[in-house]
């Protein structure tokens, strides 16, 4: 028996848009030999919903979209569609929907399998918009009888309820699961644990996971078919849609039109060898690329200072989107390094990307002579006082200014440069570095954006290019620039693993590590900031970002 895997990049509400990916997806499976197709958790209305699902408009188009494609797929083999089906209500303002498989098969719906286990932790709530289904019985597809998972299924250690040892009591011969698994470091290993945990049950597990970005979340695919003895037979690339078959009958072996095999280390898989730092590389770049292309956006702006994390989210978004759709501001003041602005310019032109540099001064010293006097209740006493953080934020908020004026006047979004290590303790200035709608770097740490920029580097190197990030950018101590000789107040490898720790919830050190307590009272101070951040590309366990519901005020 032949799998077809449709490994699809679903956007969220596009129901007719979706719904001709899979029709396409079908028939190049189809076209494949596939006895059974296969599409991610939710491929229909795209993965997650989240409020839409409280609209019975939006409701009642994707069930209508859902017998719709049926019926177009009525010469098409079976199919295991991701998509809504309709529950029972449990209360008011719940819509009481399964977050569904259904099984398609000569025009019409012969099975439903709604999710068991709603998962109610970071980014996911479920049970706000789903219940969960009772198990059911496999279905018989020719000689095999498939036992269908969707997603959180089959990450059942935690959960009273086990849905993979119950299909296979009640007879079934392989598990498939339906997944929409957003990307997070280390994310591979927890997938392949649950699959072999599951295959141990004497039956091979065909895993089938969405790929593409959905605002924070970013899924990789990696879709792949695991043995009972744990090897991992087939497997679709990461990062990438692409539709292929995994073969029940003869596993491992590649023959045309089927997925390539391979175990875990198996040198066929692109990525087998991929770092944290080349995963991250790629992630972002599609977390970048999607989220502009899914909602209309053709040109971004960067604030390109000559440091680190602009360097980065320069070249990723290059990647993204293409040198001729990027703009590179730099905005100078009297506190810059000269090298900083020589370092943005030789950046942009390895890239190829257009640089815009205005002087801010001028700005700097209107702003200085109209506040400076009225900044103090005492006359006189602003003049006396020396240079402070009021004066040093003005210039990341004129930068801020600038940089929305471009974006106001030519169309597109502002891209943040902030990382997770400054972001935690504050180290940041709210309607300045920290504008913009999308934050690429958000989520690494300092030490991880140096990673990447070492991997930017080195791939550009292996294509034949020069090193696009200048060696200043990257052995210079990093500093806001905002007063004469300033350097971050950081040890960046010493303390980032200690403030990620906190912020997470791990713990690295005592309680009474000063330290510790110190971080503490930081990321606390800042958590007023974070509420008004824009959107962060998750690709930690832990992000600032929807998953995160911490107080501001609290005791």
């Amino acid at each position: 028996m032949k799998i077809g895997v449709a490994q699809i990049n679903s956007r969220v509400g596009d129901l007719g848009g979706n719904a001709a990916a899979i029709a396409r997806a079908v028939d190049q499976a189809a076209s494949q030999g596939a006895d059974l197709v296969v599409t991610p958790e939710l491929a229909l209305c795209g993965y997650p919903p989240r409020d839409l699902l409280l609209d019975p408009a939006f409701v009642a188009a994707a069930l209508a979209h859902t017998l719709r494609l049926a019926h177009e797929l009525r010469h098409a083999p079976p199919v295991l569609l991701g998509t809504l089906a309709q529950g029972t209500k449990p209360g008011p303002q719940h819509p009481g929907l399964l977050n569904a498989a259904v099984l398609i098969a000569k025009g019409r719906i012969v099975a439903t399998y709604g999710k068991q286990l709603l998962p109610a932790y970071d980014v996911f709530y479920e049970p706000r918009w789903f219940v969960p289904d009772e198990p059911r019985e496999p279905v018989g597809i020719g000689d095999v009888r498939i036992g269908v998972l969707v997603c959180e299924d089959l990450w059942d250690e935690e959960y009273p309820r086990h849905p993979p040892a119950d299909l296979v009591r009640r007879g079934a011969n392989v598990l498939i699961c339906l997944s929409a698994s957003p990307y997070r470091k280390g994310i591979t290993a927890q997938r392949l644990h649950q699959a072999r945990r599951a295959a141990r049950l004497g039956v091979p597990v065909v895993y089938v996971n969405s790929v593409g970005a959905q605002d924070e979340l970013i899924f990789d695919g990696g879709s792949f078919l695991c043995l009972p003895n744990g090897q991992v037979a087939d497997r679709l690339p990461r990062f990438a849609e692409q539709v292929a078959c995994f073969s029940l009958d003869h596993a491992g072996a590649s023959t045309p039109g089927v997925a390539t095999g391979g175990t875990d280390t198996d040198p066929s898989d692109p990525l087998h060898e991929a770092s944290v730092a080349e995963e991250l590389t790629h992630a972002l770049t599609l977390g970048v690329q999607d989220f502009c292309r899914k909602n209309g956006v053709r040109r971004a702006f960067v604030g390109v200072s000559g440091g680190i994390d602009s360097a980065v989210v320069l070249c990723l978004a290059t990647a993204a989107l293409g040198a001729a759709n990027i703009t590179g501001l730099a905005l100078p003041s009297r506190h810059n390094d000269p090298r900083s602005l020589g370092s943005a310019q030789a950046l942009c032109e390895q890239l190829g990307v257009r640089l815009e540099v205005l002087e801010i001064e001028p700005y700097l010293l209107l702003a200085e002579h109209a506040l400076v006097p009225r900044l103090d209740p005492t006359p006189g006493k602003a003049e006396r006082r020396p240079p402070d953080t009021s004066l040093e934020n003005l210039q990341a908020r004129v930068r801020a200014m600038i940089l929305m004026a471009f974006v106001n006047r030519q169309g597109g979004i502002l891209l943040n440069t902030s990382n997770k290590t400054e972001l935690s303790v504050g180290y940041s200035t709210l309607y300045g570095d920290m504008a913009g709608t999308l934050g690429v770097l958000a989520d690494l740490t300092k030490p991880e954006v140096y990673a990447v920029a070492h991997v930017l580097n080195a791939q550009a190197i292996a294509r034949g290019q020069s090193a696009p990030i200048p060696a200043f950018v990257i052995e210079r101590p990093p500093s806001a620039e905002l007063r004469p000789a300033q350097v971050d107040p950081f040890d960046y490898a010493a303390e980032s693993p200690v403030i990620d720790a906190l912020v997470t919830g791990g713990t690295v050190l005592p309680p009474a590590h000063e330290a510790q307590r110190r971080f503490h009272t930081m990321i606390r101070s800042a958590e007023h900031k974070r509420w008004q951040f824009g959107v962060v590309l998750k690709v930690s366990e832990r992000a600032f970002g929807s998953g995160r519901m911490m107080p501001i005020t609290r005791a």
